[in-house]
């Protein structure tokens, strides 16, 4: 999520487990890519949804419902999603599925996106 907002693709696909956004943790967890002493909150709570709002990047948030602790409850619950609502350029999936990327949804998600993208550049 961070390095699509600031390299700025067409288009990105985050994986599930980017459940941080709602969360007020200091630390994420044995799974973690990612601990920001200190700043946890002001990155993962503000400055990200803020770039969301602003940004040109369309994004694909994907949630596995088998997914392990609170990435799999957030999917199931739909924490991110409901916090990520009314943004324009940011779609959430759900799937039945563990920590995975839904092929078939994805390809569906960057089929939709490259045809807009190619009816916007070619008017």
């Amino acid at each position: 999520m961070l390095v699509s907002i600031e390299a700025r693709p067409d288009f990105a696909v985050v994986a599930s487990g980017f459940f941080e956004i709602v969360m007020d943790l200091g630390y994420g967890g044995q799974n973690s890519s990612l601990v920001f002493p200190g700043l946890h909150r002001e990155i993962f709570r503000d400055w990200i949804p803020s770039k969301l709002r602003s940004t040109d990047v369309n994004f694909l948030i994907i949630g596995g419902e088998l997914d392990s602790g609170l990435a799999g409850q957030d999917a199931r619950e739909g924490w991110t999603c409901d916090k990520l609502a009314g943004m324009t350029r940011v779609n959430c999936l759900s799937h039945p599925g563990g920590h995975i990327y839904p092929s078939e949804a994805v390809k569906r998600y960057l089929a939709n996106h490259r045809r807009s993208s190619n009816k916007k550049t070619s008017q």
